[in-house]
Parts: structure tokens; C-alpha cells; sequence
């Protein structure tokens, strides 16, 4: 019987593991790239994988000939196949999101003292492209993902608001909720676990970025003032919505070669 082979981040214990087909190393590059949620360059993936480079060279190859991956610049993210019809995070917009939220998650962890955070929902799942925190607040984690997805404003906000929430992801939450969240336009949570209370308003950029956008600040239960803690974000959202507007419309588009 094989041995079902299991990714692991250490390399000396992927050395160490059962000889690998051709296909199942493809399978442990497919299977990072999904799961790690954000573009990654070739050394990355050595990395990850614990292949060698030549390897992890050689496959990409193949993958992005067969659109299982698809590149960009020097980067590789999930190709339209394997990514089916959720929406991947792309590059370019990663970096205009990173770098055009970075002075109102600024501003708003300055007038509050809480976590700011700006996250996209890509492949069902929350990606934190960015975050200011303190030294005593809570720093979110890189992604959150099944039962985590919905147990944070921000993932509650994302999915309400996702193209087609009707159905899809979002029946997880059904559609009391998801219309519940519409109408008042945020979410707040509660995480007994960690004891964070966590506060998410949707990023409106009218469908110009292709994937949902929120923004959202998290504290230590008890320390979030709802009412202005709301307000703030509303009026960080709406300027950013603006703004990732104007730069999204005003980039060349990229054609399909």
C-alpha cells in the first residue's frame, strides 16, 4: 500500500519521506500554492515544498502550460482551472491594496488604538493583506478559512457581500443573515476562543477589483467602542473604496497572450 504523503514545511522530513511520483510532486505544488492563498516566486515554493528547485522549475513549466498555474512577473498563483470559478488574488492588486490602505489602517489604529485590518476573499477564503497593530492588540493571522471564515466580522462581511451571495459560500450563513448584513452594511463578532472583538465594514469598489474587500479593526473583548469604532471604519471604507476606484480604472488592463 503507498504511504499517502503529507506537506510538510521542514525539508529534512520531506527528504526523508517515501520516494515521490512526478505526479504526486506536482500534487504537493498544486496543493501549496492553494493553500497558502497568496502568490509565491520559485524560491518560495522550493521552500515550501522542500523539492528541489530544478524539480519545482520543471513542474511549474508544465503547470502553467496546462493553466493549472498561472504566472505573473515572478510570481505563480492558482490557474484558472485549478481555481474554478472562485477569484484568486492577482499581483497587481495585492500590491494596490497593500499599498493604498496603508494610511487609513494607519489613521484608524491612531484614533482608536485597535488592530486595523484589510482583507480580500479569494477562493473562499479571508486573505489579511494588511495590518497595523500595537504592541498589546491582537495581530490577525495571514488567512482564516472554513469554520474561521465566518467566526470573524471581516469574513462575515466578505461573504455577505460576495457577487452572488445568494448562493455559493454564503448559504453557509443563509439568507436572513445576508440580508441582515447588507442592510446595515457591517458585522460585528464576538470570539469567545481568543477573546477578540472584532468590528467589519465592506470596502464598495462597484465590481472594478475582482474580489470583495473589507476593512475591519479587533481588540480584546470589552475594549471596542461599537458606535465610533463604526463610524470611523465607514468613513476609512468609503475614502478607500474612492481611491482603489480611481487606480484600478486609470491601470492598463491586461490581455489574455
Amino acid at each position: 500500500m503507498t504511504t499517502p504523503y503529507v506537506i510538510r514545511r521542514d525539508r529534512q522530513e520531506v527528504e526523508s519521506a517515501p520516494a515521490l511520483s512526478s505526479v504526486e510532486k506536482a500534487m504537493v505544488v498544486l496543493t501549496e500554492l492553494a493553500e497558502s492563498g497568496k502568490p509565491q516566486n520559485l524560491r518560495d515554493l522550493t521552500k515550501h515544498t522542500g523539492l528541489a528547485k530544478a524539480t519545482v522549475h520543471r513542474l511549474l513549466a508544465m503547470l502553467v502550460a496546462h493553466r493549472m498555474v498561472e504566472r505573473i512577473g515572478e510570481h505563480y498563483v492558482p490557474g484558472d482551472y485549478l481555481a474554478g470559478s472562485g477569484k484568486r488574488l492577482d499581483v497587481d492588486y495585492l500590491t494596490l491594496l497593500r499599498r493604498e490602505s496603508t494610511p487609513y489602517l494607519m489613521e484608524l489604529y491612531k484614533a482608536s488604538g485597535h488592530t486595523a485590518v484589510v482583507g480580500a476573499l479569494a477562493m473562499k477564503t479571508v486573505h489579511y493583506v494588511n495590518q497595523v497593530y500595537g504592541r498589546y492588540s491582537p495581530r490577525m493571522p495571514e488567512r482564516s478559512t472554513g469554520d474561521r471564515l465566518l467566526a470573524e466580522a471581516i469574513g462575515l462581511v466578505l461573504t455577505a457581500y460576495q457577487p452572488g451571495s445568494a448562493g455559493g459560500a454564503a448559504a453557509a450563513l443563509g439568507l436572513d443573515e445576508v440580508s441582515k448584513i447588507r442592510g446595515a452594511g457591517i458585522a460585528c463578532t464576538e470570539d469567545v476562543s481568543r477573546g477578540v472583538t472584532s468590528v467589519a465594514v465592506p470596502v464598495m469598489t462597484s465590481g472594478v477589483l475582482p474580489m470583495p474587500i473589507a476593512l475591519a479593526v479587533c481588540d480584546r473583548a470589552g475594549t471596542v467602542d461599537m458606535v465610533t469604532t463604526a463610524k470611523m471604519l465607514r468613513g476609512a471604507a468609503f475614502e478607500l473604496a474612492r481611491v482603489l476606484r480611481r487606480c484600478a480604472s486609470s491601470a492598463p488592463r491586461r490581455t489574455a497572450g
